[in-house]
């Protein structure tokens, strides 16, 4: 297993990969207690594009990175995340435990998260889960950009987020999916 500072290292080759294809930002986010960082990141190179602060805290229900790890924990740590009240950051964010609850199963179900305006109105992300070799979500990557150009190479986007963490995830010796 690679310690979270190492895995910045080993899978800045892969996020740099998924930018140079995509032209988008690429974030690796990892889980610490009950919060989500941001620890590495490739900025897109278009003149309107969205910036993410690196080693900033945030909830792990807050964003597409953090809730695609989040999806992943057991129960009874789902559970401390969400008994303090969910922080809203727009009008489209997630409010109670329940809807939380309900997008974490649907991640499990897909393999990824797509989050549009819930943690800033006009922002899109793609996130999914880097599993480590005994099959632990502590990290993911997510691709976030203005909505409007995201969304009409959504699906691309999404098979190269999947593609890009199963990669990841092979290499450091998860072999389930």
């Amino acid at each position: 297993m690679i310690k979270n500072h190492n895995l910045a290292d080993f899978t800045k080759p892969f996020l740099q990969r998924l930018a140079e294809t995509t032209q988008e930002l690429v974030c690796l986010c990892i889980r610490d207690q009950l919060d989500a960082i941001y620890v590495e990141k490739i900025d897109s190179l278009h003149p309107i594009r969205f910036n993410v602060e690196a080693y900033r805290r945030f909830p792990l229900y807050a964003t597409s990175a953090a809730r695609a790890i989040l999806a992943f924990q057991d129960e009874a740590f789902i559970g401390n995340v969400l008994q303090e009240k969910i922080r809203t950051f727009t009008p489209y964010s997630l409010k109670e435990p329940e809807e939380v609850m309900e997008r974490l199963k649907r991640i499990r179900e897909q393999g990824y998260e797509i989050s549009s305006n819930m943690r800033n109105v006009g922002v899109t992300g793609i996130a999914a889960p880097i599993y480590d070799a005994d099959g632990t979500v502590n990290a993911s990557i997510s691709l976030i950009g203005p909505t409007d150009r995201v969304n009409p190479s959504l699906d691309t986007f999404i098979q190269l987020v999947v593609e890009t963490t199963r990669d990841i995830s092979f290499q450091l010796g998860y072999r389930n999916k």
